[in-house]
């Protein structure tokens, strides 16, 4: 989860989203709002990620709630939903490389 939050941690944008409105909208729900416009500021963007994960754990019961690390795939999934694995790869198609491609936001080193 912490590398999530330094790949994003980076210099705004180079190029603009492939649609301005999805811009405009992270800009202002993700960048300003849940950041406090300090998203560059590592150390307060991890902050904000550690609590508000803290406090999705501490408002949904255990037995509802699945914290899914991507790498793990479809296990998780199908075990929380109580089914079969699906024949289908994961999907894996908002990695961090393919945001920074699509926000035209630098690779960072991790701090």
């Amino acid at each position: 989860m912490r590398r999530c939050a330094t790949a994003l941690a980076s210099p705004a944008p180079a190029a603009s989203p492939p649609n301005p409105e999805v811009g405009e909208v992270v800009n202002a729900v993700v960048w300003e709002r849940a950041f406090d416009g300090r998203f560059l500021d590592r150390r307060h963007a991890i902050e904000v990620f550690e609590r508000h994960t803290a406090e999705v754990r501490a408002a949904i019961p255990p037995e509802r709630l699945l914290v899914h690390e991507i790498a793990d795939g479809w296990e998780p999934f199908a075990g929380f939903l109580g089914t079969g694995v699906p024949d289908a790869p994961f999907p894996r198609l908002n990695d961090a490389a393919t945001f920074r491609r699509m926000f035209g936001v630098p690779e960072v080193s991790p701090g």
